[in-house]
């Protein structure tokens, strides 16, 4: 069921799934997605889990940001939304950016567990630098799976930046320059990281940092799979995450 929520002056979208009286899956999709790319892959886990879908803003069903966000806010926003469903034993699925978000959330409520698909928080690139590149190979995988025009392809993501309004360049800048690698000790939660050895936006080194950092961590690396690993290698992640989950 799609709803709305504010925060910070922002309609955000969400979706939930399933009975409330079962424990809950919040699910944070990676940055430039939203929540549409990976609901169908995880929507069998309704008939256990109460599933929670949120759409970042400006992606997805959310609307546009009226002021430069920053972590914080993602994460605040975040909250709001668990606060709203008062969702307890929250166990939180998380790609790319959303891994980000899943860090600093682990600072404000009782997670039960972690899954990292890919997940992000260290970094070594410049800022514009990263932006090109992430433009460019989202883009370039969104072709190859059909979901965009081909003709909408550029050959690098220059163009894709410098079109950026002045918010969400400012955004970019907020989130993408923090590094978090200082507050992976303090997740507590049971934490299953999954990632990919072909992976070109997620370093496979840094997949093995958050495993020594985190304590409770279980680390996974496939052979091949690329960022989308949950869109590549559907089945072997949605059984990891399916068990992982029982415990």
């Amino acid at each position: 069921m799609k709803k709305y929520f504010n925060y910070n002056n922002t309609d955000i979208c969400y979706y939930t799934y399933g009975s409330k009286t079962n424990n809950s899956c919040l699910f944070l999709h990676g940055w430039a997605t939203s929540s549409k790319l990976w609901a169908n892959i995880f929507m069998p886990l309704k008939q256990n889990y109460y599933l929670v879908f949120i759409d970042f803003p400006p992606f997805g069903n959310s609307k546009n940001l009226k002021s430069a966000w920053s972590l914080y806010d993602y994460v605040g926003a975040v909250n709001k939304l668990i606060s709203l469903l008062n969702l307890t034993n929250v166990s939180i699925i998380a790609h790319s950016f959303g891994f980000r978000v899943a860090i600093l959330l682990n600072n404000n409520i009782a997670i039960k567990k972690i899954i990292s698909i890919c997940g992000a928080g260290i970094e070594k690139k410049p800022f514009k630098i990263k932006c090109k590149i992430l433009f460019y190979k989202i883009k370039k995988f969104l072709v190859r799976c059909k979901l965009l025009d081909r003709k909408r392809m550029e050959n690098n993501g220059s163009k894709d930046y410098l079109s950026l309004s002045p918010i969400m360049k400012q955004t970019f800048t907020k989130i993408t320059n923090y590094d978090l690698t200082k507050y992976l000790k303090n997740i507590t939660a049971k934490t299953l990281l999954l990632y990919a050895r072909d992976d070109d936006q997620i370093n496979v080194k840094d997949a093995v940092i958050y495993n020594k950092k985190i304590k409770n961590s279980e680390l996974y690396i496939f052979d091949f799979g690329g960022h989308f690993l949950f869109l590549t290698q559907q089945t072997p992640v949605f059984n990891a995450v399916q068990i992982f989950l029982k415990g």
